[in-house]
């Protein structure tokens, strides 16, 4: 039995589907050993040849399969490592440009900036500014969170204040003078 899956085998090897034609030719072989009664081989032993076959396909590191030659399985894995790189690429393009478009709008912001955060000027309830103006000084006073800290820290202030908490403090009216001298210097 081994000898005459053996022999198949190598006739046929190196083949396209050589499995397959391997199958076809021992079942020829079979299907005449069951004529004859004083034949070795018989019907009987052909579960104990699809596993011989199956192991020796297994350590020839082909599939178990007996239709499914090396070439086909070769192909098969290459379609597959393929695919995956593709989608790996199209992943690492989708990264890419969703990082190029938060970069670029991160490092060119658009419209009017503040002078001292470089933030965009915009109106609104979630803006950083306030755009605003002092009782009894001439002119528009654009509140920002990050030059009040920084003007103020050394007298006191330890963090951001809302506006509404600005106007609470006793640096408020700070504000409103150090702004008038600034008004009334700058023409």
């Amino acid at each position: 039995m081994r000898y005459a899956i053996d022999q198949l085998m190598a006739k046929h090897h190196g083949q396209k589907d050589f499995l397959a034609k391997v199958d076809v030719e021992y079942a020829a072989v079979i299907q005449a050993a069951s004529r004859d009664a004083n034949s070795l081989l018989h019907p009987t032993t052909k579960q104990h040849i699809s596993r011989y076959v199956k192991h020796l396909a297994k350590m020839t590191n082909t599939s178990s399969s007996l239709n499914t030659s090396t070439e086909k399985l070769l192909e098969t894995q290459q379609l597959r490592e393929l695919e995956a790189a593709k989608q790996r690429s199209t992943a690492s393009k989708q990264v890419r440009k969703e990082r190029e478009t938060r970069k670029a709008k991160e490092e060119h912001p658009t419209g009017r900036l503040c002078r001292f955060c470089h933030r965009p000027l915009r109106q609104g309830p979630n803006s950083p500014h306030i755009h605003t103006g002092f009782p009894g000084v001439a002119g528009k006073y654009i509140y920002c969170r990050a030059k009040v800290f920084s003007l103020y820290q050394a007298e006191g202030v330890t963090r951001e204040m809302t506006w509404a908490e600005f106007c609470q403090s006793s640096f408020y009216e700070a504000e409103k003078r150090r702004w008038a001298v600034e008004k009334a210097s700058n023409g």
